[in-house]
């Protein structure tokens, strides 16, 4: 594996960049000289664990093609051609569920009162899942020709998959209420797996056409399953275990088996899950920093699973050399050997000044370089 001594001179800005949701009026963020693309530190940190520096999320970015019916549906549609207009977003999914589009919270939700079904049993007779051919027919070589030069910037670009192939998923077919009681019910439990292994062999079959059709610019899959409200999960660490989990296990090694790692987004208050997320396989957990001790869960188990962190340092007062310093402790007391750091840059975070940064990017790669 190539070594990347430090240089100084990295800290040297070599153009500004934007993450994708951030307003036309907010700042760029600096990039700095790195030793390599975003792609080999992002594939060195998560697939190899030999990370070259602590990254923050400007390195890469989300890629969400309008082919999968689930991005418009969802109204989130993120790739290289011109934006789908809000007017064109929710409508139907991959499952006929529909969904539709709430301009004030700029998202999609399915109606309430109208469930598929209340009974996990009535599965069989109910929900309608697309065929291979169907997926085949989505358009991906066109995509790939669209998204080429796209995905060949330098960007570690991570395909997220929104909904989830099984709790969120569950909820879009039963309603949470229903969802809920299906995870638990000794009755309905046979068939919820049943549904499970269905929808997860059908993101087995998306993950394959993603590789196949995208190659090497796509370097991770997120998912998109959220566990928990602000003040704790919706269901217990045994009931993910005996549920959820095994389901998992099973796409974590189809991404990790295509090249890819593998990301789970799971809103809520959600740290006695963590050890659910690592015995899935997942490599990254985008954890929400305001209601999770994110950095206390990256101490306990970074070893075993990235947990998105965030510094609750307040920088206002404080001189840069002050915040230069500030983002070197930071990384001094996070980074170690075999344990990637990721800086949770999608959330606002007030310590992540330009100063602050150069600091943790300085530090992570002394870190690293010595280990």
């Amino acid at each position: 594996m190539t070594a990347y001594p430090f240089d100084e001179k990295e800290l040297i800005p070599v153009r500004q960049d934007r993450l994708f949701y951030m307003p036309p009026q907010a700042p760029g963020i600096d990039v700095f000289r790195y030793p390599c693309d975003c792609k080999t530190a992002y594939k060195q940190a998560y697939k190899d664990r030999k990370p070259i520096w602590a990254l923050t999320g400007i390195e890469g970015s989300i890629f969400a093609p309008r082919i999968i019916p689930d991005n418009v549906a969802r109204g989130s549609v993120v790739d290289a051609l011109p934006p789908v207009p809000e007017t064109e977003y929710g409508g139907y999914d991959m499952f006929g569920v529909k969904w539709e589009w709430v301009p004030q919270v700029r998202g999609s939700m399915v109606r309430p009162g109208h469930p598929l079904m209340e009974d996990a049993n009535d599965w069989k007779q109910v929900l309608k899942f697309p065929t291979k051919e169907e997926i085949d027919s989505w358009g991906w070589e066109q995509s790939a020709r669209d998204n080429r030069e796209f995905l060949a910037r330098d960007k570690a670009y991570v395909m997220v998959m929104f909904t989830g192939c099984w709790y969120e998923r569950l909820i879009s077919f039963m309603e949470v209420q229903n969802a809920a009681v299906a995870l638990i019910d000794e009755e309905q439990q046979a068939a919820v797996h049943e549904i499970l292994d269905k929808t997860t062999e059908l993101y087995c079959y998306l993950v394959d056409k993603i590789a196949d059709t995208y190659g090497e610019g796509v370097s991770g899959i997120q998912i998109h399953d959220d566990w928990g409200t602000q003040r704790a999960p919706f269901f217990s660490p045994e009931t993910a275990r005996k549920m959820l989990v095994p389901h998992m296990k099973q796409l974590t090694a189809k991404i990790h088996e295509r090249g890819m790692a593998a990301e789970i987004h799971s809103c809520g208050c959600n740290a006695i899950m963590v050890p659910c997320y690592i015995e899935a396989g997942w490599d990254i957990w985008t954890a929400q920093s305001d209601i999770n001790d994110t950095v206390a869960l990256a101490e306990q188990y970074g070893g075993q699973i990235t947990i998105m962190v965030q510094d609750d340092y307040d920088p206002a007062g404080q001189s840069e050399e002050e915040q230069y310093q500030a983002g070197c402790r930071f990384a001094q007391k996070l980074c170690r050997p075999g344990v990637p750091v990721y800086y949770n840059y999608w959330s606002p975070s007030k310590a992540l000044t330009p100063a602050y940064r150069k600091g943790f990017y300085a530090a992570s790669r002394k870190i690293y370089q010595d280990m």
